[in-house]
């Protein structure tokens, strides 16, 4: 077991050396110079503790420009491996803010891919169909898509050990917390306007409003 451990650590920063697998990945189709982009920002996060506490390696948001099959994603990590700064640290939660840059257009969220591997269990969980969470962004602005928080579910095994079963995404606003995150670790949003996505993001059991979060039997989200 040892050295399955070790052979996986080789691979994985071998591959790391090429692209940081904690890194939100804009497709090369979608990138857009700074004086040309519309700006999607944000933050996403993981639930560090209570019922629904996350412990997958990444937590990923899918999207895509309509029409078009490559796919960007926006990710939150928690592998040892693979550190990302984190930008915000509250009681339960803790996250990272985005800002990508990305040609203007008409663009939807697509799917959510949650990632485990303990180096003895592996195991990943997606949607089986595409969805979509439509928006449309518009050159020299910047649009705030809100804030998700990665939270986990749980199951037992065979044995009757809890086991780590996915994962789902509670989708907020918080421009009040993101918003100056955002300008300190992005200067170039600072002369940007700001426009907030009104989202239709409620796809379960894979993305929850915090209002749906807190009515259905989930731990509340502040």
């Amino acid at each position: 077991m040892k050295l399955k451990v070790i052979c996986l650590l080789i691979v994985t920063l071998a591959l790391g050396a090429c692209a940081h697998p904690g890194e939100h990945r804009v497709p090369e189709s979608y990138a857009a110079a700074p004086e040309d982009a519309a700006y999607l920002i944000g933050s996403i996060g993981f639930r560090s503790s209570g019922e629904h506490k996350s412990v997958n390696n990444f937590s990923r948001l899918i999207y895509r420009r309509k029409g078009v099959e490559h796919r960007g994603d926006i990710v939150m990590s928690q592998s040892w491996m693979f550190p990302v700064e984190i930008h915000y640290e509250e009681p339960g939660r803790k996250g990272r803010m985005f800002a990508l840059p990305l040609q203007p257009g008409e663009y939807e969220l697509v799917n959510v891919h949650f990632y485990y591997n303990n180096g003895q269990v592996e195991k990943s969980w997606e949607a089986k169909e595409d969805f979509s969470v439509p928006f449309s962004m518009e050159a020299g602005k910047a649009y705030y898509i809100g804030d998700f928080l990665a939270r986990g579910y749980w199951g037992k095994n065979i044995f009757g050990i809890t086991i780590p079963a996915g994962g789902h995404f509670v989708h907020r606003y918080n421009l009040g917390r993101d918003l100056p995150l955002l300008k300190a670790k992005f200067p170039e949003l600072a002369e940007k306007d700001v426009v907030t996505l009104d989202l239709d993001a409620e796809v379960p059991p894979f993305i929850y409003s915090s209002e749906t979060a807190a009515t259905k039997g989930l731990p509340a989200t502040n």
